[in-house]
């Protein structure tokens, strides 16, 4: 189960129930919301947002979809986006999933008016089996701490560089591609926090969190961000 407080625009409840495969709780303190982060990047040369989808439904598959709650974080995010920054024509990537296409669609709804933008679907570099990380919860957290897994993400960031496109862009994948890098960004300490908030595993990543990637002038800054008041 994973369990999602109440975020702004969203039903008014403390907690969503969406999948019976494993448990998100809230914790604030590893990451900042991405409307807010986002300020510090906002006049950078180019920007990524890299996250996980939205919330999503049981079905795991390609075709598996957003939640009616996931379609309405996406798109409420896209709001607050539109409501500091304004209208702003990035560019999207996502991998051929319908969830990570859909996220893109209603991010850019509510950012922009239109749930249709183009969404490149060709880029292996935000491939799901990118890192060669698979199982469950505790597979995927344990293999992202190792020493291989930390040189395989340092050389991820390096060639994502060179993939960014100047402006903003937004690349949507999933849980398995994003641990790995979340866990090896920004001085993040996986068991810290466990500790600090009394966790009986490591803490997993929540829908619409990942990272900011920032480059001007050939500075390169990184901040771990989220979509959700949930997560880290």
């Amino acid at each position: 189960m994973e369990i999602f407080v109440n975020d702004s625009g969203l039903p008014n409840t403390s907690i969503k129930n969406v999948s019976a495969k494993s448990t998100t709780l809230k914790i604030n303190i590893a990451s900042l919301p991405i409307e807010v982060a986002l300020k510090d990047f906002i006049d950078y040369d180019k920007v990524a947002i890299v996250t996980r989808h939205s919330i999503r439904g049981d079905d795991t598959s390609a075709s598996g979809p957003l939640t009616n709650l996931g379609k309405t974080a996406a798109e409420n995010l896209g709001k607050k986006l539109k409501d500091i920054f304004g209208q702003r024509n990035g560019k999207f990537f996502a991998t051929d999933t319908v969830r990570t296409k859909d996220t893109c669609n209603f991010i850019n709804k509510g950012w922009n008016g239109n749930q249709s933008p183009t969404i490149d679907v060709s880029k292996n570099i935000i491939s799901s089996s990118y890192f060669n990380v698979s199982g469950g919860w505790h597979d995927i957290t344990t293999a992202s701490k190792t020493e291989a897994i930390k040189n395989k993400v340092a050389e991820w960031k390096n060639l994502f560089y060179n993939e960014m496109p100047d402006g903003i862009s937004w690349w949507v994948s999933h849980d398995s591609f994003l641990v790995p890098i979340v866990y090896n960004t920004d001085n993040f300490d996986p068991t810290r926090l466990k500790d600090l908030l009394k966790l009986s595993s490591d803490p997993w990543i929540s829908p619409l969190t990942g990272i900011i990637i920032g480059i001007k002038n050939n500075y390169v800054r990184i901040r771990i961000v989220t979509g959700l008041e949930t997560g880290f």
